[in-house]
């Protein structure tokens, strides 16, 4: 730990602002193959190929009801639907349609007044994607913004995770699990939805966006960007600041941590620089104190 006396002036507090640039000394220039978007290849599968924060939302397949075998890399889904996300299967008809079964309601469900006749159920997705970053070794990991109700998940038919709440983002990492680049990858999602619900309409499915992040192997861990003020004072406050920097390569890594705040006219208030190394396949989690003068500013946080 330690502290950094910021000389900037004395203006009102409202408002941090946190961002993060993630980059590595000697990768500063992106490689000409990074520059490249998603791309559909001729089998239908996406080809990542750069740095970055890709929408992951195209090219999978999805069916509804239950089958465990679903989440091994090899089920076949020829069968199942094409379809793009966001997308919810509760709202869609029942495969039953008759007098009690009309669109997606059902007379005479458990609950039906607060699920507004709509049962729940189960529905798959899974989605095939080839991965190939030449020049580097990437670390990958998939972002959910929002999958209701219960979900597991799958990637090449290693269980990676449940999630029980349909409200709130969550993410995983996929590296450990990725097949060499050039071979397809398969992520299978099972999400559920019992039918107890409390609200008159739960949803079910990947209601909101997929997203595949790309990193390098040494990285700024998922959320792990960290600002809180233990001090707030009219002449002067303390922020501090924690970030978390994982390290999935074979030998140790040595890494530098900046840090640099701007005021609200968009000049640079303030300058840190941290410098240690990480152990091979292992998480480091520095801290910083900074006293500043009360502002409004950005954090721009780069590893290098």
């Amino acid at each position: 730990m330690r502290t950094i006396i910021f000389n900037v002036m004395n203006k009102k507090l409202l408002l941090l602002l946190l961002f993060a640039n993630l980059g590595l000394s000697g990768f500063s220039a992106m490689l000409p193959e990074e520059e490249k978007r998603l791309k559909k290849d001729e089998t239908g599968d996406f080809i990542a190929c750069r740095l970055g924060n890709h929408l992951f939302d195209t090219g999978w397949k999805f069916t509804r009801g239950d089958d465990a075998r679903a989440c091994l890399s090899d089920y076949n889904d020829a069968d199942w639907r094409d379809l793009i996300l966001p997308h919810d299967w509760n709202i869609e008809p029942n495969p039953i349609q008759d007098e009690n079964h009309i669109g997606p309601f059902v007379k005479g469900i458990k609950d039906s007044t607060s699920t507004g006749n709509i049962p729940g159920g189960i529905g798959w997705y899974r989605k095939t994607f080839t991965l190939e970053c030449p020049g580097f070794d990437p670390a990958v990991v998939i972002y959910f913004d929002g999958v209701s109700v219960q979900s597991d998940v799958w990637i090449n038919g290693h269980h990676i995770g449940f999630h029980p709440n349909g409200y709130t983002p969550f993410c995983y990492n996929l590296t450990p699990y990725l097949n060499p680049a050039g071979e397809k990858n398969v992520i299978a999602v099972k999400t559920v939805n019992t039918g107890d619900n409390t609200r008159w309409y739960a949803g079910a499915g990947i209601y909101r966006h997929v997203w595949l992040s790309i990193s390098r192997a040494v990285h700024i861990e998922p959320y792990g960007v960290f600002v809180t003020t233990p001090e707030i004072d009219p002449a002067s406050s303390q922020v501090a600041l924690s970030v978390a920097v994982r390290n999935e390569t074979e030998s140790n890594a040595d890494v530098t941590v900046g840090t640099v705040l701007y005021d609200p006219d968009g000049q640079v208030a303030g300058t840190a620089d941290f410098r240690f190394v990480i152990e091979v396949r292992t998480l480091a989690v520095e801290f910083w104190f900074r006293t500043l003068c009360s502002l409004v500013f950005d954090a721009n946080i780069s590893e290098e």
